[in-house]
């Protein structure tokens, strides 16, 4: 075999081999960057999904304060919420503004939401009590929480108990949609409505039983 012949064919074989590896070289490059971009892409969206569960968690924890402060508001002044804050509907005024987030002071929401925290929180720990906290005063969005006085409700159809509630509008700033976080107080007088709803009915009953049996003598 010629000499000159055998190095061009090792020199090609060199080449075919260097070009092989250069494109797989090039192959792995290209598929490390498509990772390490997806990656980079869904790191943003993993830490706003986890800093949405933080900021979740910490609204639950504001919630459940309002709720204890509601709940021991009713026991100390042996009443409903409704009776304690002196308006049975805190919610229609701020389902009717819309978005929430940046109400101004003299807002009916905002106005009739700063009000009834007052009343409650005074009920609840006393005209010494420490001064309430500007988290429990707007969400983390900025909008006024949301109350729901339902337990005045309790006893006027069937068993029917609904809760009192207070609760976020959420991101979006709009009530009753679906991102709401929402938690409700412990029932005080509630149940005992429903009681004396069916005690009633239970005597209305027995008093008509008793006017047909005369009657019928």
């Amino acid at each position: 075999m010629d000499v000159r012949a055998w190095i061009v064919e090792r020199r090609r074989t060199a080449l075919a081999r260097a070009r092989l590896a250069g494109w797989a070289l090039l192959a792995i490059l290209l598929v490390c960057g498509a990772w390490l971009g997806w990656r980079e892409a869904r790191l943003p969206r993993a830490l706003d999904a986890e800093l949405a569960r933080e900021r979740t968690a910490a609204l639950r924890t504001r919630l459940k304060m309002l709720t204890h402060a509601a709940y021991t508001a009713k026991v100390a002044q042996n009443g409903l919420l409704a009776d304690v804050i002196g308006t049975r509907d805190v919610l229609t005024p701020c389902i009717e503004a819309g978005d929430l987030r940046g109400l101004p002071p003299d807002a009916p929401c905002r106005a009739l939401w700063e009000a009834s925290l007052e009343k409650v929180w005074e009920a609840a720990y006393g005209p010494h009590a420490p001064l309430i906290p500007e988290k429990l005063r707007r969400d983390p969005w900025g909008s006024p929480y949301l109350l729901n006085t339902g337990e005045i409700l309790c006893g006027m159809v069937g068993d029917w108990c609904p809760h009192d509630d207070i609760g976020s509008p959420g991101p979006d700033g709009v009530a009753s949609t679906p991102d709401d976080v929402i938690v409700s107080a412990p029932m005080h007088l509630g149940p005992e409505r429903v009681e004396a709803a069916k005690a009633a009915k239970a005597r209305e009953e027995a008093d008509k039983a008793a006017s047909s049996g005369s009657g019928e003598r």
